[in-house]
């Protein structure tokens, strides 16, 4: 065998083997563990073993054993037989589990990265034709058959980055929980945010305001971009016309608090508690999939933060969102 596929938990699994099959002979059952077989697993897989070649190998540690134990003189009785059937078999299923968990997590990144950079190549072309429609709009402010087509090209292509954002945003979800952390200033996402929301605003008739303090965080920018995204959006939806949207960032000690703040006249009685499962849809806009607040929620306990609502009866919604400032959120 190549040195490579040498290098193995072999030795060490046939320490954990022999002890479990010396404390049942001892009538005190100790099942082999399963991780050090689940180790095995993803080193196979590693390597390029299929799934029949990892099942073959306990096959041959059990012919192996057997075949020196007949060099040996010793012929096991049926008990030791069974016990170490039963310890292979604890390990095969660890073992293939494990390989099939981490086969589908490579699938899923390669799935990842082909979208991430898809949408990276979409993205080039969608923020040109928003800067396009910006400079039309300041250009000719007297045309009003212009600025109509403007702001409904804008308010699509903003539906359009919002989209690929949430795919994009839902497929990493899905994934072990992993965040990639770097330096931003919290105020500074806040205002892209809002400017990129203004369109929507301005053609619901609603007025967006900020109260921002200055904070520097470590955040995973996709996933704190997109979950801040769809409350802002939300809130806008479902807000009153001529209502006001404010948005808040603050520090709470060791934490950063980001609240949108709506004017939907209140939550229905009883139903604060679901608004963040998904596919659930309390409002008349049916136009999404009510994914938005479960993405959100998501992104924020990937980073170690909270999600929560506080219905203001009559007026609207409070949704305050805290993440650690600091690496603690890795």
């Amino acid at each position: 065998m190549p040195a490579r596929e040498l290098v193995d938990t072999l030795p060490v699994y046939l320490d954990e083997l022999a002890a479990s099959l010396e404390a049942e002979a001892c009538g005190q059952p100790q099942p082999v563990s399963g991780q050090l077989a689940a180790t095995h697993g993803v080193t196979r897989l590693q390597l390029g073993f299929a799934p029949h070649e990892l099942i073959r190998e306990y096959g041959l540690l059990r012919d192996a054993i057997l075949a020196a134990a007949n060099e040996d003189g010793y012929e096991p009785p049926r008990e030791e037989l069974v016990s170490l059937s039963r310890c292979l078999f604890t390990s095969i299923s660890a073992s293939v589990a494990a390989y099939v968990r981490e086969h589908e997590a490579v699938l899923q990144r390669q799935a990842s990265d082909h979208l991430a950079f898809l949408a990276h190549e979409l993205r080039t072309p969608v923020t040109a034709a928003r800067t396009g429609i910006e400079v039309l709009r300041r250009e000719r402010p007297e045309d009003a058959r212009l600025l109509h087509l403007a702001n409904v090209v804008s308010r699509n292509l903003a539906r359009l980055s919002q989209l690929l954002d949430n795919e994009l945003t839902e497929l990493r979800l899905r994934m072990p929980r992993t965040v990639h952390l770097e330096g931003i200033k919290g105020e500074q996402l806040v205002r892209e945010l809002v400017e990129e929301a203004a369109p929507l605003a301005d053609a619901s008739g609603i007025r967006l305001a900020t109260e921002l303090e200055t904070i520097e965080l470590e955040a995973d920018v996709r996933l704190l971009r997109s979950a801040l995204s769809n409350l802002i959006v939300n809130a806008i939806k479902f807000s009153r016309r001529d209502g006001t949207v404010i948005v808040r960032l603050r520090r709470i000690e060791a934490r950063a608090r980001f609240e949108i703040e709506d004017e939907c006249g209140g939550l229905p009685p009883g139903t604060v508690e679901r608004i963040f499962d998904p596919f659930v849809q309390f409002g008349s806009d049916r136009s999404g999939f009510g994914l938005g607040l479960a993405i959100a929620r998501q992104a924020v306990q990937a980073h170690d933060g909270n999600l929560a609502v506080h219905n203001l009866e009559g007026k609207g919604c409070i949704f305050l969102l805290e993440i650690p400032v600091g690496p603690s959120a890795a």
